[in-house]
């Protein structure tokens, strides 16, 4: 947690995350995170690393040049789910 809050990325890789959350569990690229956010895509791909190098978020390439594609980490999509967890029977 220290690392993340000195990292001068922090505050971009809230703000990603909170949109990853918003749109969980599916995904979305850079650049339109970028555009939603206000962004400089450099600072989006700074964060997305950050998010990305503590298990927060998984980005993958998307094809020849068009971007890197990024969603919620599946540890946190369980977690931002509006589903209840399931109980089991005794």
């Amino acid at each position: 947690l220290d690392a993340f809050l000195l990292d001068p990325h922090a505050p971009a890789a809230a703000r990603v995350a909170g949109a990853l959350r918003a749109i969980s569990p599916n995904a979305t690229t850079a650049g339109d995170l970028a555009r939603h956010l206000g962004l400089a895509p450099e600072a989006v791909d700074a964060a997305l690393d950050l998010l990305a190098g503590l298990g927060a978020a998984d980005t993958m390439p998307r094809g020849e040049g068009g971007g890197r594609i990024a969603r919620l980490s599946a540890r946190l999509r369980v977690r931002a789910a509006d589903v209840p967890p399931v109980v089991g029977l005794a």
